[in-house]
């Protein structure tokens, strides 16, 4: 009998346990979504001439995304057929990771993609758009090694200064949708108490007082430049008032 009931409260346990695994939340869709935009992409098949749907269709079997294409937006646009559009990309996309390829392949039908929580959004280019825009799900990761990771996503410059000191690897705890480069940078700096100094493209990661530094001798030497070309004009400034 006790043998019995050993038994019994045995197998009790095992189903408890399973149920609990089972109850356990699932992983985060974004996270999942970056991931998966990040492998490899698996496309062979000819690109040039295919359309859009196709593309779409084979995107979904091979990644296992989930894609939605936003035809409403398309149709303001003048564009009443966006699925059956043609690719027209001639170039070889093979060995990129899944985000870098996608977004070549639709910039030949004018369209991009967005990330959402449980799928990838398709729509137009905003006219006049180049924004680059970051989406990561980053969790207790040191600054600098996220930072180099965006870099090398989004083919961009991002150093690191030495005078960020030991804040360059500090944990960080983000989730990025869809953000503006510029802003996604500055977003994550500030959780270190780090500042961004843009420089023709490129970004530097450093301490608050090397980039007041930096911008006050930017700020002067634009001065100089105005007052020498006021000076070579024939106008030069005028002085300030006297308080």
């Amino acid at each position: 009998m006790i043998r019995w009931i050993l038994c019994i409260g045995l197998c009790m346990t095992g189903e408890m346990v399973a149920l609990a695994q089972d109850a356990k939340p699932s992983s985060d869709p974004v996270a999942d979504t970056v991931a998966k935009l990040r492998q490899p992409l698996k496309l062979n098949q000819e690109l040039n001439g295919m359309a859009l749907k196709d593309l779409i269709a084979i995107m979904e079997k091979d990644h296992k995304l989930k894609f939605i294409v936003d035809e409403m937006a398309f149709k303001s646009t003048g564009e009443t057929a966006i699925l059956d559009k043609k690719l027209t990309i001639k170039q070889s996309v093979g060995g990129l990771r899944v985000g870098k390829a996608l977004g070549i392949m639709l910039t030949s039908t004018q369209a991009t993609y967005i990330v959402h929580k449980d799928h990838i959004g398709i729509v137009p280019v905003p006219e006049g758009e180049t924004i680059v825009r970051v989406t990561g799900v980053y969790k207790e990761r040191p600054l600098n090694e996220v930072l180099a990771e965006i870099a090398d996503d989004h083919d961009v410059t991002i150093l690191v200064a030495p005078q960020s000191g030991d804040a360059r690897m500090t944990f960080i705890n983000s989730r990025l949708l869809n953000v503006p480069l510029e802003s996604a940078i500055e977003l994550l700096a500030v959780q270190a108490d780090l500042r961004v100094v843009k420089r023709k493209g490129a970004f530097l990661i450093t301490g608050k007082d090397h980039a007041n530094e930096l911008n006050e001798e930017t700020h002067n030497n634009a001065i100089r430049k105005i007052e020498l070309e006021s000076l070579r004009s024939g106008n030069p400034p005028k002085p300030a008032p006297v308080k």
